[in-house]
């Protein structure tokens, strides 16, 4: 599907339709293209002026559907069809049959295609995160095609920018750690947790096509990966006949990097999480711990009297009264622009498993105790010499396998 879109000359593009059961051909209202005369009266000199509304074309039924992205990214020329007007697209910009030119779309999938259409390699991997937040806000009629929708994307991604890359169930390998700091859109706090749809099963954990709904990635993308510390060591395929843009994938991944054992809990009254390092002492300045979803206890296969926590597939509030569970946070970046904060993955034990872990959450912590009041380039890197002291100190250097 992905080469047809490629290699077409120009796509034709029914934005006003709903369905296929729909003409994307009718008499259009062209009322609202009318120039509507304003008189003005400056300094006793009388004129007017004509204005008329911007027009709206990303407001299109198209735009919430989820195979429709890979279909526009991959065209190299777009017409639009819209319920006002016809749109043409191409990597140069866009046009509007009443006149409106654009080097650059306000939408974000416009913008995504113009930059597309002509990408350097060294923003692959910011442009990847921003195709997939916005393919994370469309709409499938089957859950089952998550990464099947973006699959020929991904294909077309590789061959252009990442050929020596590998595809890993909606990340990429050379972007790995910082691809695993997406958390759904939704998540404000723990006590939100209701807006968030079950996860969706058949995909690994640390993947994004997890969540039914959509997701983001912190705004800033300044956050670096540690060098030594955090990486990805180890890829596993666990059908032997699964093709690298497989759409329902089973892989583990080995994670080794800088890990703290804590220990999660709550009150006999309370419906949020807390935690605790086992050992280490950790100063916390900012806790800001986040599920995926919502989360209930269960016991673990090997050890009945051990528990750990899986996602619910339920609509239903945390079921956290009064646990304790062992986990662990991995550090994935930091970010030391201005002052000092880093991202960890929230892993479990798998109750499957022991040896193996799950991604259930997100925990980010501000630094604010080593931050200082110069924004240099040396300033930074002095900052972060000094976050990267404090975090091995307190933490040990040790592999995950992550399913």
């Amino acid at each position: 599907m992905g080469q047809v879109y490629s290699n077409a000359v120009c796509t034709l593009k029914a934005d006003s339709a709903k369905s296929c059961m729909e003409s994307f051909l009718r008499m259009r209202d062209d009322l609202w293209r009318e120039a509507v005369p304003i008189h003005i009266n400056r300094y006793g000199t009388e004129s007017q002026i004509f204005v008329r509304l911007l027009p709206y074309v990303e407001a299109c039924p198209t735009d919430a559907r989820g195979w429709i992205l890979q279909e526009t990214l991959l065209s190299k020329r777009l017409i639009g069809f819209t319920h006002s007007q016809v749109v043409f697209s191409c990597g140069g910009g866009r046009i509007t049959e009443d006149g409106d030119l654009r080097e650059e779309s306000r939408w974000l999938i416009e913008e995504a295609r113009e930059v597309w259409l002509r990408i350097e390699p060294e923003n692959a991997a910011w442009l990847w995160r921003s195709i997939v937040v916005d393919y994370s806000y469309r709409k499938l009629s089957r859950v089952e095609d998550k990464l099947a929708a973006i699959a020929g994307l991904a294909s077309a991604h590789k061959i252009r920018n990442l050929s020596a890359d590998q595809y890993l169930g909606g990340l990429w390998r050379s972007s790995f750690i910082q691809d695993l700091i997406w958390r759904p859109e939704t998540n404000e706090n723990l006590t939100h947790l209701d807006k968030v749809q079950p996860p969706l099963v058949g995909y690994p954990s640390w993947s994004w096509s997890r969540v039914d709904g959509p997701i983001n990635y912190p705004q800033n993308e300044t956050y670096e990966v540690l060098d030594g510390y955090t990486s990805l060591v180890g890829v596993r395929f666990c059908r032997q006949d699964e093709a690298e843009f497989d759409p329902r994938p089973s892989i583990e991944v080995t994670l080794e990097g800088p890990s703290v054992a804590i220990e999660l809990y709550s009150s006999p009254t309370e419906k949020t999480l807390h935690w605790k390092p086992v050992s280490a002492t950790w100063k916390k300045n900012y806790n800001s711990l986040t599920l995926d979803f919502p989360v209930e206890a269960v016991k673990m296969s090997s050890d009945k009297s051990q528990i750990t926590l899986v996602p619910s597939l339920r609509h239903t509030d945390n079921e956290l009264h009064g646990l304790r569970v062992k986990a662990h946070f991995i550090l994935l970046c930091t970010d030391c622009e201005l002052a000092p904060h880093a991202y960890f993955l929230l892993l479990v034990p798998s109750s499957v498993d022991e040896t193996k872990y799950v991604r259930i959450g997100l925990y980010y912590d501000f630094f604010g105790f080593l931050a200082t009041a110069r924004s240099t380039r040396r300033a930074k890197q002095a900052k972060l010499k000094r976050l990267e002291s404090w975090l091995t100190q307190r933490m040990e250097k040790r592999s995950f396998v992550v399913i």
